[in-house]
């Protein structure tokens, strides 16, 4: 990974490249133990969201939409990394405003 690019509530974003193909992308980083304990409604937990969040973003393919390429679970690190498509020119969140 080359460098944080954005931040939320729950997760880093950090710009990576393939190596093999020279091709940027954004990763963006979950700590699943803290999604865990957030609760967000009636018994459900900010993790029950994202896995929502990735159930839909696997579905989709459209040009206005950021793109999930993959999702990365690592167990020993409790982590949480999607892969998905760089955004160029600032972060979504000032674009939809």
């Amino acid at each position: 990974m080359i460098q944080k690019i954005g931040q939320g509530k729950f997760a880093k974003v950090k710009l990576c490249v393939d190596i093999n193909t020279n091709k940027y992308f954004a990763v963006k980083i979950m700590d699943k133990m803290k999604l865990q304990k957030k609760v967000v409604g009636q018994n459900k937990n900010a993790f029950a969201n994202v896995q929502q969040e990735m159930a839909i973003m696997k579905k989709l393919d459209h040009p206005y939409i950021v793109k999930l390429y993959e999702i990365i679970d690592d167990p020993q690190e409790k982590k949480l990394y999607l892969i998905t498509e760089l955004v160029k020119k600032g972060n979504l969140e000032k674009k939809v405003k």
